[in-house]
Order: structure tokens, then sequence, then C-alpha cells
């Protein structure tokens, strides 16, 4: 199990993945003297891995919780959105090539993590989800069957909140028209109880 802990760095916090509980920070207190912290909401993000290679026209897409992905998929992913709970889906950004795809979590669950398969672009993609009793769920995954598969959740205690994207070109002849196509997927999260 994976818990998130708070590095100072000037004025900024940066989140990490560590194999250690988080301690409420308490003036006066060594470090050994302080307890676990209780995982509370958070707004603060910290985001996963990047998938996929890198591309250009980057765009971030928020949710107070994603429940589900939006957007157009053929050989690889054309264009990606996500569904949110409590707010107006975000709009898909990518390409129009492939056929439309509509994907969500089962009712009282949300999206915990991605899954899918990359190389320099998405080939597949899928969200892990959960409810609040903690019980897993797996969205089918839409694309192509190139590329590594990849499996990512948030630490738990925390929820997916959105995505980082950006786009590629895609040509799969020297002699085809380009198309834009979803470069790099990157799972953003943040403490939270699932609702």
């Amino acid at each position: 199990m994976f818990l998130f802990s708070k590095k100072y760095l000037s004025a900024a916090i940066v989140l990490t993945i560590t194999n250690t509980p988080v301690y409420a920070e308490k003036e006066g207190m060594e470090a050994s003297e302080q307890e676990p912290a209780v995982a509370t909401d958070s707004p603060i993000e910290f985001w996963g891995p990047r998938f996929g290679g890198g591309g250009f026209s980057p765009t971030n897409q928020r949710c107070p919780y994603v429940t589900g992905y939006h957007g157009r998929v053929g050989s690889m992913i054309d264009k990606l959105g996500i569904h949110c709970y409590g707010a107006p889906s975000n709009p898909a950004h990518g390409g129009d090539g492939g056929n439309p795809v509509d994907v969500s979590c089962p009712s009282g669950f949300v999206a915990v993590g991605v899954i899918g398969s990359s190389g320099t672009l998405i080939d597949r993609f899928g969200l892990l989800c959960r409810n609040a009793a903690g019980d897993p769920w797996t969205t089918y995954t839409h694309g192509g069957t190139g590329g590594g598969s990849f499996s990512w959740e948030c630490p738990w205690g925390s929820v997916l909140i959105g995505l980082n994207l950006e786009l590629g070109i895609y040509k799969k002849t020297w002699r085809s028209t380009p198309a834009t196509v979803v470069a790099m997927v990157q799972p953003v999260c943040r403490v939270a109880t699932i609702p």
C-alpha cells in the first residue's frame, strides 16, 4: 500500500509516492513523536506516471471525481474526454478518426486509476473504478492492440480527479493523411472520500 507524503520545495508543495504513512505536522514535535494523519478530502492534486510519448497541445482535464470517459477510438485513442460526478463532462480533445465511445464506471463507483496500452501513442484506454466499500471494477478498454500494457491506481484513500493529455500526429503510411490522436495520458489524483 502506498501513501503520499509532503516535501516542501520553496513555496510549492510537491507530493511524492512513498511506502511511509502520512504524518500530521505538529509544531514542536519530533517526527518520531507525531501521529499518522487521518485521510481527509484535500484540494491538493498529485500526478501519476506519464503513459505514451510526448506530444503537443497539452490539456488538463479536471473533475471533483472522474466517473467515465468519452471520445473517439479506432486502432488507437483518437479523442479523449472525462465524465464527472457532480460536474459537467469535460470536452474530448484529439482528432476525428475512429468511432464514438462513451464508457462509465457502474453507479456508486468512481475512477481511481487507468489501464490500457501505449507506445509512442495511446493505443488502448480504460478506467479502474472503486466504490465506497473498496470493491474494484475495471471498465471495458477501447482501442487497438499495439503498445505495451499499463495499469496504474491512485494511492489508497485517493481518487482520480482528472487527466493530463498531450496530442500527437499519426501517419499510417507515407501516403496517408496525418491524423491527430492522443499521444500521452497522465492520471491526476487527490485524497478524497468516495461519495
